[in-house]
């Protein structure tokens, strides 16, 4: 079987021990819902997180010059304006706006890393 980047099997074997560490959490949290140690399942889906972490460093790594740059500024627009949006949201909520669900944040973020890519590359280009 032919990958076009070699790290295409490790973070599919990653991806695929996240979501069974995920399960495996949930599945033996309700299962031992009476045990006070439940708690510390938490750290099943962690491991494969840092192996992902890893994994994406290494073949971030290995790009060229231009793209390091690219996408390492992507990341940095991505993370500021994210905390900024994040921090704004207390300021709303203590107007009176509903808060929104901490699941946006993750949408929130790939919006902003999009609109940094984009900003980013047409700069370099």
């Amino acid at each position: 079987m032919k990958f076009k980047s070699k790290y295409t099997l490790q973070k599919t074997v990653g991806f695929i021990a996240y979501a069974l560490g995920v399960w495996a959490m949930l599945y033996l949290y309700w299962k031992h819902s009476h045990s006070t140690y439940r708690y510390w399942l938490v750290l099943l889906p962690v491991l494969p997180m840092i192996y992902l972490i890893v994994i994406t460093l290494r073949g971030f790594s290995e790009k060229d010059e231009m793209w390091r740059k690219i996408i390492s500024e992507s990341l940095a627009f991505s993370a500021i304006a994210t905390a900024w949006t994040c921090c704004s949201f207390f300021l709303f909520r203590a107007i009176g706006v509903s808060t929104f669900h901490v699941e946006w944040v993750f949408f929130i973020m790939v919006a902003y890393y999009l609109i940094g890519f984009f900003f980013s590359w047409r700069r370099y280009k």
